[in-house]
């Protein structure tokens, strides 16, 4: 009976390491996915933005460059989660899909203190004058980023609760951040399409703070 017990026992361990190892695999291609759309966001948004001038649209290519190395950092975490025990992880890796998580969070901290140190130069560009000179190639851009970014984000969420995975949830948070932060430019550029320049600064400071607070 005993060796019945422990058969049953270690049958289970194997079925929900497999099924663990199951729910990260899934995690994984999510994350390739969100790590090929900012990408070719980002790649956009730089291009454009430097033909034509356009800080605001820069700085969003950039913020979009965080979310590359937020992806890739998450990638790796979740593949060293799927190694099997060893003699220094008896339990397995998977605490590194935690520590991905928690670099996650970090790299959104670290952006969303520089956003607010561009609002704050871009609202003391408009007292001093200096204008932004958007086009209509700027405002296509941003905005399919700001959808792109946020159907994501809300995929991440969804399937992050699904899988009970701590690295997808956090994701969507930073993908609805970046979302948030790219819809913030599309405003940016509109209002100086139509003239309110000031916009570019204020929009940009108040997704700053909505950035960090998703970062806490």
């Amino acid at each position: 009976m005993a060796n019945i017990n422990q058969y049953d026992a270690g049958r289970n361990i194997i079925i929900d390491r497999q099924h663990r190892l199951n729910k990260l695999q899934e995690a994984q291609k999510i994350t390739y996915a969100n790590l090929s759309a900012y990408a070719v966001i980002m790649t956009a948004e730089l291009v454009i933005g430097y033909w034509n001038h356009i800080t605001v649209l820069i700085a969003d290519g950039l913020n979009n460059l965080t979310g590359v190395c937020g992806a890739a950092i998450i990638i790796t975490g979740l593949k060293i989660s799927r190694r099997p025990p060893d003699s220094n992880h008896v339990m397995g890796h998977w605490q590194y899909e935690n520590i991905a998580a928690f670099l996650s969070a970090t790299i959104m901290f670290a952006i969303s203190i520089q956003i607010l140190v561009d609002g704050v130069f871009s609202v003391r560009r408009f007292f001093q004058g200096v204008a932004v000179q958007p086009n209509f190639w700027s405002l296509g851009v941003s905005l399919v980023s700001a959808a792109t970014i946020s159907i994501l984000a809300k995929y991440n969420a969804l399937k992050g609760n699904q899988l009970n995975n701590q690295a997808l949830i956090a994701s969507g948070q930073d993908l609805k951040s970046d979302a948030w932060t790219s819809f913030g430019t599309f405003l940016s550029i509109g209002g100086a399409y139509l003239g309110a320049q000031w916009l570019d600064g204020v929009a940009t400071i108040i997704v700053g703070f909505l950035i960090l607070h998703a970062s806490i």
